[in-house]
């Protein structure tokens, strides 16, 4: 397959544990030709949730513990309270049917679902406590 599409899918035993099928690390997980095969639009929505991902892994030890603090950076905040959501978009049931145009549908409504969570944290942020 590596020959075909020049990438890497990486399948995590962790993830199957939790239940995510396909099972596949998408931080982990490379492509140099995502960007040849994908138009731009879905280029950035991709990156956009692989890059919440990523973060959310720097910060997932301090989460678990409870030492993370919600208000401190809004990038850390769009990434812990999108993570749900994002996880769920991952996942597929086994007999559930898709496409590519069916897929790019739904990271384009979850981006948009996200930028959105984005606006309401920055706005919250951007408020001063009544004294």
């Amino acid at each position: 397959m590596k020959g075909i599409t020049d990438g890497h899918l990486w399948l995590s035993r962790a993830l199957a544990n939790r239940g995510q099928f396909p099972a596949i690390d998408v931080i982990q997980s490379i492509s140099r030709v995502r960007g040849d095969v994908t138009d731009a639009e879905q280029s950035r929505a991709a990156r956009r949730v692989l890059a919440l991902l990523a973060l959310y892994n720097e910060i997932e030890d301090l989460v678990n513990i409870g030492a993370y603090v919600a208000g401190a950076n809004v990038d850390l905040d769009v990434a812990v309270n999108t993570r749900p959501k994002i996880l769920e978009y991952l996942k597929q049931e086994p007999n559930a049917a898709s496409n590519l145009l069916y897929a790019k549908q739904q990271l384009m409504e979850l981006v948009a679902w996200i930028d959105q969570i984005e606006k309401s944290i920055r706005s919250q942020k951007g408020k001063k406590p009544a004294a």
